[in-house]
């Protein structure tokens, strides 16, 4: 029960993180966020910098612990920073996103509220626990009885030959999950299920009411309903491999965030930059971070958000008759270029990082 507990604190936790991770974000690139979008920028900027964190140490073949140091003197020098120098701002985009949510009709309010709360309780109680998700809890207990990093099989628990990069490239959103649970001496089980799992179902639902505000030119009633019908229908299509079936079934698995909060993301930089001035690099900056932390979080996205970035950015072009749209497009796709580059290494043999001889 109290691991039960923690689980659930961390959420909070998590999101808590977020929002200064957006906040200092803001400050950095100059993006003028407002209410809801700190939060989504915070998500990707965390597992963007954990993966600057984790890359190095793990083609070192370092231990888990130095990986655990580095992050957590992060997290204190964040939270330090935030409290002395940006109180105001904090105290400013709390005040923003509770604005942003509760000036809708109270009723409406109610039913998201009911809406989200319920499909985390279905996820909890309905949660697939295959193949894969005994893999990547595997990994995370591996992670922590051994002290490395994808030097064990996830699935056997035993000795690797080669570090296998299809799982190390987005490790890093497992690796969270066991910084969490040694912190906190969790199991990481309940972290990842009801921790991981429950953000996925929260940043689903915030991103697509954020779509909805775009949707219908910022009418937070129109916005709740269109959250709330989401859903709704993600109920009627829980067969597998689909969206719906990842989310309620699967969202503590990377998969799932690839598929319902990064291209729920994109969608949302897609409808943002069609609506403003092309001037304006507010979203085209957003859509860089969002790719870069994209593989970090799954590797899912490795080729899918590069084809969604060029569609965005031809369309554009196209539409405005400005090829400089083209280089900022462009830029976006160098992340996810270099661990396409990576990987296919990789799988070509020509990159290996070899555990055993």
């Amino acid at each position: 029960m109290l691991q039960f507990a923690i689980s659930f604190f961390l959420i909070f936790v998590h999101l808590f993180l977020f929002l200064l991770f957006g906040i200092k974000a803001g400050k950095v690139f100059k993006l003028n966020l407002v209410g809801l979008e700190t939060m989504m920028v915070g998500f990707f900027i965390y597992f963007a910098l954990f993966q600057v964190a984790y890359l190095p140490l793990l083609f070192l073949k370092a231990p888990f612990t130095y990986l655990l140091i580095i992050w957590v003197g992060v997290l204190i020098l964040l939270i330090g920073f935030s409290f002395v120098w940006s109180r105001v701002d904090l105290v400013l985009t709390i005040k923003e996103i509770a604005k942003e949510l509760l000036i809708g009709k109270k009723y409406l309010i109610i039913l998201a509220f009911i809406g989200v709360s319920f499909s985390v309780l279905y996820h909890g109680m309905n949660v697939n626990l295959g193949w894969d998700a005994s893999f990547y809890v595997g990994t995370i207990n591996t992670t922590l009885l051994t002290d490395t990093m994808f030097i064990f099989r996830g699935d056997t628990g035993r000795l690797a030959r080669t570090i296998d990069m299809r799982y190390a490239l987005s490790g890093g959103f497992y690796m969270n999950t066991a910084v969490w649970s040694r912190l906190l001496n969790v199991h990481p089980l309940p972290i990842q299920i009801y921790t991981i799992g429950s953000i996925g179902i929260i940043l689903h639902s915030m991103i697509s009411f954020m779509i909805g505000k775009k949707i219908f030119n910022s009418d937070v009633n129109k916005s709740y309903m269109f959250m709330i019908a989401l859903l709704v229908m993600n109920f009627m299509f829980i067969t597998p491999f689909t969206s719906s079936s990842f989310l309620l079934h699967r969202s503590f698995e990377s998969k799932s965030f690839a598929a319902n909060v990064i291209f729920f993301a994109i969608f949302y930089v897609a409808l943002s930059i069609w609506k403003c001035n092309v001037q304006d690099n507010k979203y085209w900056k957003i859509l860089f971070i969002i790719s870069l932390a994209s593989v970090p979080i799954s590797m899912t996205s490795l080729a899918i958000l590069p084809f969604m970035v060029l569609v965005i950015t031809i369309s554009e072009a196209i539409t405005n008759k400005d090829w400089k749209l083209l280089i900022k497009g462009g830029v976006s796709l160098v992340p996810n270029g270099v661990y396409l580059i990576l990987f296919l290494l990789f799988l070509q043999e020509i990159w290996r990082i070899n555990v055993t001889t």
